[in-house]
């Protein structure tokens, strides 16, 4: 049976959003403009996320409640980004992707840059972004199915629940790596996000 498309609220979008708070205008074009110069972020956006994945560490989903660091201090983030802080450059995208008129391609470049540091949700915030951006995926499909697994099997919850849902979008056939990707989800931590949406999609799958 053909299965049903699933449109996923993608990650950075469960994210709440907000606004640069006690932060000058040019504090913020300084950033923008401070990442445009910057080489060590420029990671091809072309490139996949899975082929540039520095596998150096395993993290929690602490940092997701961090965002709003960056919210407040922009420059500061940005320079502990430079300094290699892959979890600082993963909040720094996901604070500026909530604001109006900021070209997308900044988020981009610091998901990443954050996935090649080492960080896997960096990877999954660039993934989501990718299929975002090229809604038919096909030439990206491969990409984003490696991607995705990937991440996960870096313990990154949110790279678990997406790795299931574009196994199931993609109609491989794989229920079994597709369940045990949701279950996966919910073993990295049954209270977070990932795990709730996880159920929602198991569910949502079952019925049809």
């Amino acid at each position: 049976m053909k299965p049903a498309i699933v449109i996923l609220p993608l990650i950075f979008l469960l994210i709440s959003c907000g606004t640069f708070e006690n932060s000058k205008e040019h504090t913020l074009q300084d950033v923008l403009a401070k990442i445009d110069e910057e080489n060590t972020l420029l990671v091809r956006l072309d490139k996949c996320p899975a082929d540039y994945y520095q596998s150096t560490r395993k993290i929690s989903h602490e940092y997701f409640e961090n965002a709003d660091r960056c919210l407040k201090s922009p420059d500061r983030c940005l320079k502990k980004c430079l300094a290699k802080s892959a979890d600082h450059c993963q909040d720094l995208g996901l604070a500026l992707q909530q604001q109006k008129n900021i070209a997308e391609h900044y988020a981009d470049q610091l998901f990443a840059a954050s996935c090649a540091m080492g960080n896997p949700s960096g990877c999954t915030n660039r993934t989501s972004r990718m299929s975002l951006a090229t809604p038919d995926r096909k030439e990206n499909a491969q990409c984003i199915m490696r991607s995705y697994n990937t991440s996960c099997q870096a313990d990154d919850p949110w790279g678990c629940t997406m790795y299931g849902a574009e196994i199931h979008r993609q109609g491989t056939g794989q229920q079994k790596e597709m369940d045990a990707a949701f279950n996966k989800a919910c073993d990295l931590d049954v209270d977070f996000e990932a795990c709730t949406h996880a159920k929602t999609l198991r569910s949502f799958i079952s019925s049809q």
